[in-house]
Parts: C-alpha cells; structure tokens; sequence
C-alpha cells in the first residue's frame, strides 16, 4: 500500500503513529505533523486556525442536510456525477477520488455511492462539518485541512472534485496548483461555481446595478470564460462545460417584463451557441478537465 499522507513542512510522508491527541496540539504543532480528534479524524490545521476556519460551529450555514432535494441540489448533484461518470470511465474501479471542501459529506456519499469500489477521501477546514461527516458516512475517509495545503503525497488521486468552492477562496489559481500537485499526471478535475453573469446578474448590469453575489459567503464569482482560463493557465485542458437551466429562470409570458426576458434568454443562449461561446446564463456551471501537462503556474511557483 502507497504511502497517502504527506507533510510537506518537513518533506516525508505521514504515518498514523505521528499524530498527537488534539488536546495537547497547541503545544506539540511544532513537533507533529497533524492532530487526532477524539472522534478519530486526523486534523491538519495550525492551533490557531482551528476555530476561526471551523463555520459549521453553529450549525451547517449552508442547510445541506435539510436542502438536499431541492431542485439546485439535485442539479448540482446529477450534474457532479454526470462529470464524474466521464472521468471515471478513464479511471480504474478502485480509483482514488478527493472531495474538497465537503462539508458534512452528503455529496461526498453520493459520489461513494456510485462508485462503492473507489477510495473516496473527503477535506473541509471546519471540525464541526468533518465531526458530523463522520458520525453519518464511515466508509469515507473525512479529514480537517486547508484546501490550500493538501496532506498528500503527490499524484495520489485520479480525480479531484471541488464542488462550489472556487467562489470560496481569494487566490482561485493557488488552489489549482495545490490541487495538481496531488492529482495524477493524467487525472481529473471537476469543479462547479456560480456564474457571474447568470441570467439576472446579466440583466442587472443591462440598466447599470451592480452584480449581486449568490450568497454573503463569497469572495467574489467569476465567468465562465475567466474560470475556463484560469483552468488552462493551471494546465489542465477544459474537457466538458455544463448546466442545467434553473426553474426560477422560466418568466412568466402574461407580462411585457417576462416576455422581455424570455426573448432575452432566447436570443443570447442562441448567439452563444452560434459563436461557439461556453458562457452559460444558468445560475452554477460545472467544468470537466484532464491533466494533460505539468502546470505553467505549478512550474513558476517552483522557480521562485
């Protein structure tokens, strides 16, 4: 078995008997590469980032549990698994999948769901979301860690999902290059976040109102032409950009303003199309991409 757990401090890998209980952390981080919580799980974060980075203290501020069969997620999930399923079909059924950013893990279950035979690993920097992830789904490996240092040996996973946590980060491109790092050479990565110009952000700036961001924690959105360059610069070749039109999106015909808008939708969905255009005015687009190259940000970042 390969060694997985990586501390990238001090440059070896990890091993179970190097941990110390979290109770004693703020005074053994210097000597310990990572602490385990009385539930098990192993957490990656300074002492002193623990419970500025933990926003599940409170509660899921997101009512995951509680929004799972609304439409927007039951989209997101089926759009997931629909690059997922492209991905894996150039993966090994025992493939190594990493969900970043999972919460309390109810769409990391689904996609262990699917793929029962697949090493499934799952991140997230709040203790309280990785508490109740593995309490209710324990045949998924669930840590503590920042997504911007990953505790892994280098190439280890052959897909990596980072499900609306682009929006999330203020150096998107940092992100990707920890993620190529412990992506293998030819894996993949799936990404969703919000478009910045869906359909009523777009009709905002059409009468000069500003953009208005999906919810308060957001860093900021981007288009989907910025996310599909910022993928490319970070070596990876955009395979597949998707969506699915939201119900709220469907105005009403009985009035002049939802005519308007209809006709609206129609048109620029159709110049897009026409263009060869990938912008989508669908609220979340999902992006496919396989690691074709060693990345141009990865290469620069190592000649510093």
């Amino acid at each position: 078995m390969p060694d997985k757990y990586f501390d990238c401090r001090n440059k070896r890998p990890i091993h179970p008997g190097d941990g110390v209980p979290l109770n004693v952390w703020p005074e053994r981080s210097g000597q310990a590469p990572f602490a385990i919580h009385p539930d098990g799980f192993w957490v990656f974060l300074p002492p002193d980032q623990i419970s500025i980075s933990d926003e599940y203290a409170q509660g899921d501020p997101y009512k995951m549990e509680y929004n799972l069969e609304t439409s927007f997620h039951q989209r997101r999930l089926e759009l997931t698994l629909e690059m997922l399923s492209s991905a894996m079909a150039d993966c090994p059924e025992e493939a190594r999948i990493l969900d970043v950013g999972c919460g309390e893990g109810h769409l990391t279950a689904a996609f262990k769901g699917a793929y029962p035979r697949a090493e499934v690993t799952a991140l997230d920097r709040s203790v309280h979301a990785i508490r109740q992830a593995r309490a209710l789904f324990t045949d998924i490996d669930f840590l503590v860690s920042n997504a911007y240092e990953p505790p892994f040996v280098n190439y280890y996973f052959d897909v990596v999902i980072c499900n609306n946590v682009w929006e999330h980060v203020p150096d998107p491109l940092y992100l990707l290059a920890s993620l190529d790092r412990v992506v293998r050479p030819d894996g993949y990565l799936i990404i969703s976040t919000p478009s910045r110009f869906r359909i009523d952000n777009l009709l905002r700036t059409l009468v000069g109102k500003s953009v208005v961001l999906m919810n308060k924690y957001h860093v900021t959105e981007y288009t989907v032409g910025q996310v599909v360059d910022q993928l490319r610069f970070g070596g990876f070749d955009v395979r597949k950009v998707a969506s699915r039109r939201d119900p709220e999106d469907r105005y009403s015909f009985k009035t002049i303003k939802g005519v308007f808008k209809n006709l609206l939708i129609v048109g620029l969905r159709l110049y897009c199309r026409l263009i060869g255009n990938p912008h989508t005015l669908e609220s979340t687009v999902f992006f496919l991409q396989g690691k074709l190259r060693r990345s141009t940000l990865d290469r620069s970042m190592k000649s510093e």
